[in-house]
């Protein structure tokens, strides 16, 4: 910091949209910064491009806001993903496109399923049956489509898009057809149907569609590190025909939340494919070029801080982090860092200062300027903060460099696993649960510098993760508490499921507010997957409606020993919630290992700890003794 100010003093720095001296001296420094990060993660500016943001969050949505969605587009995403990019599904859908929440070890079974022997028609044998429904393929047969949308049928190869039920002449600006509605494409069918549209047959250039895949380096929850293996893995899953096989999709989570009509933006979908044995000159022509573009979005934000992360060996699409995430200071800045054959594909919704050479103010005329850092950085970028980026680079220098760092915080985070998880009460239970993959026999490949934790009492409940997080800062502990903003990975490790948490919402209205516990049904016919609904029996009105029940206020007669309720509490209310819901329904609360019917209370939130480059031996005792004699009982 002291450097930085001294920098602040010393030299006058001017806004770059400029040609003054200071102007160049401030554009040249933001040069340099994008070339040091660069260099920093195994690169340069002929592979890819840096584009600063507003933090990591403004580099997602980016991406979701430019990235060419259209009917037919896949948006994949690993279900520990954090909520910004989450978000991004709402692109997608606004635009027809589709999306899918998938789990780690589905995510290996998807690309096995794509390495698989492939048929001459780049299709896939041992495709999964459940995904087949009305046809069989042939692999040693030419599948071609013929997609119905409402009482439209399209065959033939097709050099236009469909559009409310017209056939309408091939766009041949990419900015033209990138705005346009959604669309319908297919190769050549052998059935001739009456009310088919006869397209030319003379045109060989096709629209290709693109699809997203999203996974973190590190999840933010429990610090779990995920396969980099995987970004050239499903890179490979680009294919040169029109239709995408059934294999490159990732297999359905069972726990889908939304109907059909919401997860791909439209109530209709394209009828199977049929089986032709002939092949034309536009098959062959199309086989020539890649279709369907596989690309993949990195969230590195808390991996970089304490990983080495190099995009020579893992060529991720997109990357997006933060740096005060890496360095404590700036804040509010971030970057994009994207391919650049990529660039290419990203289609702006809008354009500011600074981002276009030459616009007029009647005519709807723009021309964006065609460097990708320049064309994507709308207004004044935050030019004292990128200059300051050096400084923060050479502070992890100075401590060793990324490999030391890595190293430090790794041993650190062992040790204070192993004290903490060795912590017992006197009749021997543990103090603390502990989520993430710390007990995996590559701990260090698997697991970042995260120690994601609930505190136990000496029967094995859970303690309130607010009042940890008070009584932290009261010893001079500074922890975060709650779900992270990362919900696929937090209501997993928490044990609850997407009904239970639709419930919740009805009571929620902030991060912060007093919702800590939810009161469920476990054991017996039931199962994590079921779907629970929180609804009053019939005629007893709207006692239930309500799912924060406080005994004051509690209409008993909505409490039957059901395995579909959901009850939420504060902490303060909790024990008496708890003791009028055991003489209300018959049950008894117990922990989750309990095999029969019982109630069970899960806190809607948990404690992590996150250690980094400053983080010290002495930093980590503290925590163990803390945690030692404020909950040992």
């Amino acid at each position: 910091m002291h450097a930085i100010f001294e920098d602040l003093n010393t030299h006058l720095f001017g806004n770059p949209h400029s040609a003054n001296p200071s102007s160049k001296l401030t554009e040249q420094l933001i040069e340099n910064a994008r070339e040091q990060l660069l260099t920093f993660f195994g690169t340069d500016s002929s592979s890819y491009q840096v584009i600063f943001t507003r933090g990591a969050t403004d580099a997602l949505k980016l991406i979701g806001e430019a990235f060419p969605w259209k009917k037919g587009s896949e948006f994949v995403y690993l279900r520990e993903n954090h909520n910004s990019v989450l978000g991004i599904r709402e692109y997608a859908l606004r635009l027809g496109s589709n999306y899918h929440s998938i789990a780690e070890q589905n995510v290996y079974d998807w690309i096995d399923a794509s390495t698989s022997q492939q048929c001459s028609t780049g299709r896939y044998r041992n495709r999964p049956p459940s995904r087949i429904s009305h046809h069989q393929y042939d692999c040693n047969n030419l599948a071609c489509s013929s997609f119905k949308t409402d009482d439209t049928i399209i065959t033939g190869l097709t050099k236009s898009y469909h559009r409310d039920h017209a056939s309408v002449e091939f766009l041949q600006d990419s900015t033209d057809y990138a705005n346009s509605d959604a669309y319908d494409r297919c190769c050549c069918a052998t059935e001739d149907k009456t009310d088919a549209k006869r397209l030319d047959d003379d045109d060989d250039n096709f629209e290709d569609v693109y699809h997203l895949f999203a996974f973190p380096a590190e999840d933010n929850f429990a610090g779990v590190k995920y396969d980099m293996g995987w970004i050239k893995g499903i890179q490979q899953k680009t294919t040169k025909y029109a239709h995408t096989s059934d294999n490159d999709v990732p297999p359905l989570d069972t726990t889908d939340c939304e109907p059909p009509e919401r997860r791909t933006g439209t109530k209709k979908h394209a009828s199977d494919a049929s089986i032709s044995d002939h092949r034309t000159r536009h098959q062959r022509t199309a086989a020539t070029r890649p279709r369907h573009h596989w690309k993949v979005l990195l969230d590195a934000a808390a991996f970089v801080p304490t990983q080495q992360l190099n995009l020579s060996n893992t060529p991720a699409d997109f990357v997006t982090l933060s740096f005060y995430k890496m360095f404590g200071y700036p804040t509010g800045l971030g970057a994009l860092i994207l391919r650049s054959d990529v660039a290419e594909i990203l289609a702006k919704p809008f354009w500011g200062g600074g981002a276009v050479s030459l616009s007029t103010s009647y005519c709807n005329f723009r021309v964006l300027k065609s460097r990708p850092p320049d064309r994507f950085e709308d207004g004044t970028v935050p030019f004292l903060d990128i200059i300051a980026l050096k400084y923060g680079f050479a502070a992890l220098d100075a401590v060793g460099g990324m490999q030391r760092i890595q190293l430090h915080v790794a041993a650190l985070t062992e040790y204070l696993f192993e004290e903490i998880t060795a912590l017992r009460h006197s009749n021997n239970r543990s103090i603390v649960t502990v989520y993430g993959k710390h007990h995996h026999a590559e701990m260090r490949d698997v697991q970042g510098g995260i120690i994601n934790f609930n505190v136990l009492d000496d029967k094995g409940y859970p303690i309130g993760y607010k009042r940890v997080q008070i009584d932290a800062a009261r010893a001079g502990i500074h922890v975060r508490s709650g779900i992270m903003c990362n919900p696929g990975a937090a209501y997993w490790n928490l044990g609850l499921t997407e009904d239970e948490i639709k419930e919740v919402a009805r009571q929620k209205t902030s991060c912060g507010d007093d919702v800590e516990w939810i009161l469920v049904h476990r054991g017996g016919n039931d199962s994590l997957g079921n779907s629970r609904r929180c609804e009053p029996p019939a005629n007893e009105g709207a006692g239930f409606q309500a799912t924060q029940i406080r005994p004051a206020t509690m209409n008993t007669s909505c409490i039957r020993p059901r395995q579909d309720c959901v009850v939420t509490s504060d902490a303060e209310s909790l024990n008496a919630t708890c003791q009028l819901l055991e003489s209300l329904t018959g049950l008894r609360f117990a922990n989750s290992d309990e095999s029969t019917l019982h109630l069970e209370r899960i806190p809607f939130g948990s404690v992590r700890v996150s250690l980094g480059y400053l983080s010290r031996y002495e930093d980590v005792r503290a925590i163990i003794t803390f945690l030692r004699y404020a909950y040992r009982a």
